[in-house]
């Protein structure tokens, strides 16, 4: 893998920094927290269990939402290159 040395934006994290990888490690809790809650809605709980799992659900979609806009600020590889450039992450992640 080729590593392009190009100005890096402020709004842009490597794939691989401490920041990205606790980012993605998160990602992992909340996937187990959507496998152990989401199924919850399924049966009839009293109401402080389903406000409970209903705030709990809230909390992850915007998670999820997050995790897309987190997603735009990665860089990526392209065609064995690190690429820092916005434009180049978008393309990307849309057409993937």
């Amino acid at each position: 893998m080729k590593s392009v040395v190009e100005r890096q934006p402020w709004c842009i994290v490597h794939p691989t920094s401490r920041i990205r990888v606790l980012w993605d490690c998160t990602a992992i809790l909340a996937i187990l927290l959507e496998m152990s809650v989401s199924p919850l809605h399924l049966y009839r709980l009293d109401e402080t269990a389903a406000n409970i799992a209903d705030g709990v659900q809230g909390f992850l979609t915007l998670f999820w939402a997050l995790d897309m806009g987190a997603s735009f600020c990665t860089a990526t590889y392209i065609n064995d290159t690190l690429t820092f450039r916005l434009v180049d992450i978008a393309k990307k992640y849309l057409w993937s």
